[in-house]
């Protein structure tokens, strides 16, 4: 039995409107939501987790409910079918078929676990994110409201408060500790391995800097582009005019109200005592909804107008996408330290151990999420002309963490394009472990990516001939060249 609600025609089953308990399954716009939001609603999903385990968490929930009532499974099957963490979890948990190397991963991990048992659902979600590579690191706080304080955070209960200690610090982009030596899960070469991992982070802009810093920053940025801005951005907008055309491609006819069709004009004379359907409407094409990831190469060699013009084309570009209905992240890397820092000190004090494997402090950045529009992420690319971030850059990590995070994404689409001026450099990694070590963990993170097929990639060399690592690749002259390149790219990609 199904009820028709009054606002917006959405069908929603009676059975999961009967166990919402309170939830808002009004909003629903398909049977499926509706079962979905109302399973989640009864059997109770975390709070506060990466965004990986949250879309876990959704899947156990509503396999729960899946379980209870074979008329819920089906509506909620019907509305899968792309290779994602939810969409994999799900059909793991409930026996439905699936396709892709997620769901194949996911089916080894989950297919034979109770999602009724937490903890050792939680166990297995944890071997699950390792075989994927994906870090469980907390789900970032979001960026502050129009009005909202900018040392406010969100907390998981909704109210919003002045972090403090950690909560307010940045977070490290793996594990606290562990064994020194130990090997990344998921895509890398076979034999790369980490030193430690006490020292990376993932951070955002403010963690670096603060708002007043940005604020100059960014004067500056403006400053050093405005010659180019007004290129970059007719570009942007015609990339905007361009994925707007492709996303409504098909007129309905004969309806009584939408846009006068000329074509069927001569109806109003002929049928002049009637009502004739001369009008057309648009209708939006369906799609899987589409997840952008733009990686930006914040290495020391990229100083000056190079990543200037890489951080306002982004914004531009992110501006654009923005527009079209797809959501876009951009994403920066580098390390902490030259020459090794605090990770190479450790080696030394611990008799410099043959094969250490990467020595550095990883720092990657998050400029732009993706529930981050792009407004309010202006300010923040600018830390890109901060003094003193951009030292050297471990292009492996780096790609397997924006691959990860767009994994964790809910849209069936996902893109990843890569900005960078040259091979992954770290002297104190190449110093102990060989020339080629970090150059030979980036094609495997590369050959890994494309295997499994989940996100395109592609990526754009500036000076440098990044083809030999990258099967999709262009290379420019120089900086000036770059917003025409990622334009063309991400129209070609997003085609």
């Amino acid at each position: 039995m199904y009820h028709r609600g009054p606002d917006k025609g959405q069908i929603i089953t009676a059975t999961a409107r009967a166990l919402a308990r309170g939830a808002d399954v009004e909003a629903a716009e398909s049977r499926s939501e509706g079962d979905a939001a109302a399973f989640r609603a009864r059997f109770g999903v975390l709070e506060g987790l990466s965004l990986a385990m949250a879309a876990l968490e959704r899947a156990r929930a509503e396999a729960l409910g899946a379980g209870l009532y074979p008329g819920a499974r089906t509506n909620i099957a019907e509305d899968l079918g792309a290779d994602t963490l939810h969409d994999a979890a799900f059909c793991a948990l409930t026996g439905l078929p699936g396709r892709g190397e997620v769901y194949a991963l996911a089916r080894r991990h989950l297919g034979g676990v109770d999602p009724a048992a937490r903890e050792a659902y939680a166990a297995a979600c944890k071997d699950l994110l390792a075989a994927l590579g994906i870090d469980e690191a907390p789900a970032p706080a979001p960026a502050p409201e129009d009005g909202q304080d900018e040392g406010a955070v969100d907390r998981p209960d909704g109210a919003t408060g002045h972090g403090t200690g950690q909560d307010a610090k940045a977070r490290p982009a793996g594990s606290a500790s562990g064994p020194h030596g130990a090997a990344p899960p998921g895509l890398h070469a076979s034999g790369y391995r980490v030193y430690t991992r006490t020292y990376d982070r993932v951070v955002r802009p403010g963690d670096l800097a603060g708002a007043s810093e940005l604020g100059a920053l960014r004067a500056q940025l403006d400053a050093a582009v405005a010659p180019h801005r007004a290129a970059i951005a007719r570009l942007a907008a015609k990339l905007t005019r361009l994925l707007a055309a492709r996303r409504c491609t098909h007129w309905d006819f004969d309806q009584e109200a939408g846009n006068l069709d000329a074509g069927r004009l001569a109806r109003l004379i002929a049928r002049a005592e009637s009502a004739p359907r001369v009008f057309r409407q648009e209708r939006a094409e369906p799609g899987r909804g589409t997840a952008v990831a733009l990686l930006l190469d914040n290495s020391g060699s990229m100083r000056g107008r190079p990543i200037a013009l890489s951080a306002v084309t982004a914004e531009l570009m992110a501006r654009a996408l923005e527009r079209a209905g797809v959501a876009v992240e951009i994403l920066g890397f580098t390390t902490a330290a030259w020459k090794g820092g605090r990770a190479r000190a450790d080696w030394l004090t611990e008799g410099s151990p043959d094969a250490p494997g990467r020595l550095n402090e990883v720092l990657h950045i998050v400029y732009k999420a993706a529930p981050t529009p792009w407004r309010r992420a202006r300010a923040g690319l600018a830390l890109m002309l901060k003094e003193g971030l951009l030292k050297e850059n471990i292009d492996g990590e780096a790609l397997a963490w924006a691959h990860a995070r767009l994994l964790a994404r809910p849209e069936g689409r996902r893109v990843l394009v890569v900005v960078s001026d040259g091979a992954p450099v770290d002297d104190a990694t190449m110093a102990a472990n060989g020339a080629g070590y970090l150059e030979a963990d980036l094609h495997a993170v590369v050959d890994a990516i494309g295997r499994r097929g989940a996100v395109q990639l592609a990526a754009i060399g500036i000076g440098h001939d990044v083809g030999r690592h990258y099967p999709r690749a262009v290379t420019i002259k120089d900086a000036d060249a770059l917003a025409p390149a990622l334009a063309a790219a991400l129209e070609d990609l997003l085609a």
